[in-house]
C-alpha cells in the first residue's frame, strides 16, 4: 500500500460541468450539424470528459481534435482553450507527457485572457502531477505553487487544499517528513473549514501512511482513528477501503498478523464490491504476505495466485509483478522449485519490461543491460546453492534420527534434489537469457519505430544524438478535409479505426519509397524525403509517395461510397529546402524537424485542393525534367505570412 493517495486535478473546462447528462443526447447534439455551434461544442466537451477521457484516451484525442477544429472555425475562444486542454489530457492519460505539456502550455494564455483562473489552476495541477511522476520534484512543486496562486485568484479554497496535499506528497517522497506533515496539516485545516469529508479523509490517510513508512507506527494510529470517525458520518467506499488496508499495513508492521488479515479482508470486500480489480489485486498480495508471516504458505499461495490473475486481467503491472515475486518465495519454501523458478522468471520479465517503459534512455545507454545477464546467471547459482544448503541441513537431521536405511534413502533424495536443482538452475538461466534477448529485441524494435536507423545507432553509441542541418529535404504534409463533418457520421471507435487504416497504408508507402515518417498530428501526417541520409532521388520519391497516397485515398473512398459509408478526402503539399533535424524530449523523445521549409510545406498543403498534390516552385524546378510527371501551373497564390508564391499541381503521366 505504498501508492500515494493523490488528489488528481483534471481540466474540466471553463464551463462548469453539472450533473451527469444523457450521453446519447450529447452524441446526438454533436452530430447535428444544423445545431448552434456553441451548443455542439459544449456537448462534445462534456461527452469527451464523461465517456472517453478516462477510459479511452485515444478516442478522446480524436474527438478533441474535431472539437478544436470547429472551435477554431467559429473563433470560440473558450472552446479553443477547452479543446487544447482535452487534447493535453488525452496525452496525459496515455503518459505521453511531452505532448500533454505542449498543449497545456498553449491553453494557459487563452484561459488567462478569459479570466478562467480555475482552469489555469487545474492545468498547473496536472503539469505538477506529470513532473512528479517523472521524479522532477522541484519543477512539480513550482507548478503546484503556480496552481495555488491561480486558485487564490479564483477564490477556490478546495483547489488550494488539494494542491497543498499534493505538495505534501512530494515532500514525503523526498523523505522530508516534517515538511510533508506541515502541508498535510494546512490542507486538512482548509478541508475541515469547508466541511469536505473526502478531502479530510485523504489528508489523514496520507499523514498516517507517511508515519507508517517512516516506522513511527504509534504516531500513525491517531490519524487512522480520526479518519475512521469521519467515515462514520458519510459514505465513501473508496476512502474506507484505503483506510482498512492502511489499518492492515499498520498491524502488519507491528507483527499483529491476525488483526492485519481482518482489516485487509474487510478492505478487499469493499474493493471487490466496487469492481476495483487493480486495488483488489494489491490487497490480495498483502493478505498473502500476512499468511506467509503466519507460517501458512498454502493459504499465502492461494492469495498470491488470485492477485496474479487479477493483476494480469486488469492490466495492473505492480500487483502482478509483486504476486509473481512472492509466489517464487512461497513455492521455494514449500519445496516446489519448478514453480518457484517459473514465477521468478516472470518477475524478472515484468521488472525488465517496466524498466523498459519507464527508462528507455537508461536501457539504451547501458547497452540493453548486457551486464544484467551476467548478474542473473550469478544470482541463479546462488539461489540453487541456497536451496541445496537447506535440503542438506534437513537431511542431516534425518540421519541423526533414522536408521541406516533411511540415511541411504536420504542420500538418494539429496542426489535427486541436487539434480533437480541443477536442472532448474539451467532452465532458469536459459529462460533468463531468453527473456533478456526478447527484451533487447523489443527495445531495438521500439527504438527503430521512434527514430531513423542512423539516429538510433548514434544514440546507442554515444547516449545522445546531435542536431543536424540538412540542405535539401522534401517535406510532405497531408490533411483530411471536412474532418469534423465526416467524424460526426462515425462513432469514436469507427473514426479511430478509419484513421489508423489510412495511416498504416501511408506508413507502407513511406517504406516503399525510402521516405522518413516524422509524426502524425491529429488527422495530419508529416514525412520527409532526403534524411537522415541525403539522396538524389529523394525529391522525386517524395512526389511519387504523395501521388500513391492520393491514389489510395481515392480507391478507398470509391470502395466506401459503394457501401454508403463515410470516407475521407485529402490534400497533400510538398516543399523542398533546408531543415534542422534532431531529437526533442527526454522520457518520450521524438525525432522532429524545424525551419521555414517545414512551415512552407504546411502552406502548400493548406493551399492545395482535394485529391491533388500541390508542390512549391522550388520542388517543381528540381523534378520538371522527370518524364514520369506532368505539371499544371497554378500561377502565384497569396499565402498568409509568405506573400505570393508560385505553385504547381503534379500528376503521373
Amino acid at each position: 500500500m505504498k501508492k500515494p493517495i493523490l488528489i488528481l486535478l483534471i481540466l474540466v473546462s471553463g464551463i462548469c460541468l453539472k450533473a451527469q447528462t444523457n450521453l446519447d443526447s450529447l452524441w446526438t447534439l454533436w452530430n447535428d450539424t444544423t445545431a448552434d455551434s456553441e451548443d455542439r461544442l459544449t456537448s462534445i466537451n462534456k461527452l469527451i470528459f464523461q465517456r472517453y477521457l478516462f477510459n479511452d484516451p485515444d478516442s478522446a484525442h480524436i474527438l478533441s481534435v474535431s472539437m478544436l477544429e470547429l472551435a477554431t472555425a467559429t473563433n470560440s475562444k473558450v472552446h479553443i482553450a477547452n479543446g487544447l486542454g482535452r487534447i493535453a489530457a488525452s496525452f496525459y492519460f496515455k503518459t505521453e507527457y511531452d505532448s500533454a505539456l505542449y498543449y497545456y502550455e498553449k491553453a494557459i494564455p487563452i484561459y488567462d485572457e478569459l479570466g478562467e483562473h480555475q482552469s489555469v489552476a487545474s492545468i498547473y495541477g496536472n503539469m505538477g502531477n506529470m513532473y512528479a511522476d517523472q521524479g522532477n520534484y522541484p519543477k512539480a512543486i513550482d507548478y503546484y505553487m503556480g496552481g495555488l496562486k491561480a486558485n487564490e485568484k479564483s477564490g477556490n479554497q478546495s483547489g488550494i487544499a488539494s494542491k497543498m496535499n499534493n505538495i505534501g506528497l512530494l515532500h514525503r517522497d523526498l523523505d522530508d517528513t516534517e515538511e510533508a506533515m506541515k502541508f498535510f496539516n494546512e490542507s486538512l485545516a482548509i478541508f475541515e473549514e469547508l466541511d469536505n469529508k473526502t478531502g479530510q479523509s485523504d489528508c489523514l490517510l496520507n499523514m498516517a501512511q507517511t508515519l507508517i513508512d517512516k516506522g513511527d507506527y504509534e504516531a500513525a494510529l491517531p490519524y487512522l482513528d480520526r479518519c475512521a470517525e469521519i467515515h462514520k458520518t458519510f459514505e465513501n467506499k473508496d476512502g474506507k477501503a484505503v483506510l482498512l488496508c492502511l489499518y492492515g499495513l499498520y498491524y502488519f508492521q507491528l507483527e499483529q498478523y491476525e488483526q492485519a488479515l481482518t482489516n485487509y479482508n474487510q478492505g478487499l470486500d469493499l474493493l471487490l464490491e466496487m469492481g476495483n480489480d487493480q486495488n483488489s489485486a494489491r490487497a490480495l498480495v498483502q493478505i498473502g504476505r500476512a499468511y506467509m508471516a503466519l507460517g501458512q504458505p498454502e493459504l499465502a499461495i492461494a492469495q498470491f495466485e488470485k492477485a496474479k490473475k487479477l493483476g494480469k486481467d486488469s492490466g495492473a503491472i505492480s500487483p502482478y509483478l509483486n504476486a509473481a515475486n512472492y509466489l517464487s518465495k512461497a513455492y521455494r519454501e514449500r519445496g516446489d522449485f519448478a514453480k518457484s523458478v517459473d514465477n521468478y522468471a516472470l518477475f524478472v520479465e515484468l521488472s525488465d519490461s517496466t524498466r523498459n517503459v519507464e527508462n528507455k534512455m537508461t536501457l539504451i545507454r547501458q547497452q540493453y543491460a548486457y551486464s544484467y545477464e551476467k548478474q542473473l546467471f550469478q544470482d541463479s547459482i546462488a539461489k540453487a546453492k541456497e536451496a541445496l544448503i537447506v535440503e542438506l541441513a534437513y537431511q542431516k537431521e534425518l540421519r541423526k534420527k533414522d536408521t541406516m536405511r533411511n540415511v541411504a534413502l536420504g542420500s538418494g533424495l539429496i542426489l535427486f534434489i541436487l539434480a533437480g536443482g541443477l536442472y532448474s538452475r539451467n532452465r532458469y538461466i536459459k529462460k533468463s537469457r531468453d527473456i533478456i534477448s526478447r527484451e533487447r529485441d523489443r527495445s531495438e524494435g521500439l527504438l527503430l519505430n521512434i527514430l531513423p536507423a542512423e539516429i538510433a545507432e548514434e544514440l546507442k553509441e554515444k547516449g545522445k544524438a546531435d542536431a543536424r542541418d540538412f540542405d535539401l529535404v522534401s517535406i510532405l504534409f497531408t490533411d483530411f478535409i471536412g474532418f469534423t463533418e465526416i467524424s460526426s457520421k462515425m462513432n469514436a471507435q469507427e473514426l479511430v479505426s478509419e484513421i489508423n487504416s489510412c495511416f498504416e497504408s501511408f506508413d507502407g508507402i513511406m517504406i516503399k519509397y525510402g521516405i522518413e515518417k516524422i509524426k502524425t498530428i491529429g488527422d495530419a501526417y508529416m514525412a520527409a524525403g532526403g534524411l537522415p541520409a541525403p539522396s538524389d532521388k529523394a525529391v522525386a520519391n517524395t512526389v511519387r509517395a504523395a501521388l500513391e497516397m492520393q491514389a489510395f485515398i481515392s480507391r478507398r473512398k470509391k470502395k466506401l461510397d459503394e457501401k454508403n459509408l463515410p470516407a475521407f478526402q485529402m490534400r497533400v503539399g510538398i516543399h523542398t529546402g533546408p531543415v534542422v533535424a534532431g531529437i526533442v524530449g527526454v522520457k518520450k523523445f521524438q525525432y522532429d524537424l524545424w525551419g521555414d521549409t517545414v512551415n512552407t510545406a504546411s502552406r502548400m498543403e493548406s493551399n492545395g485542393e482535394l485529391g491533388k498534390v500541390n508542390i512549391s516552385h522550388v520542388t517543381y524546378e528540381m523534378i520538371e525534367d522527370n518524364p514520369e510527371f506532368k505539371f499544371e501551373s497554378r500561377g502565384k497564390i497569396f499565402v498568409k505570412g509568405k506573400g505570393d508564391m508560385e505553385m504547381w499541381f503534379v500528376t503521373s503521366k
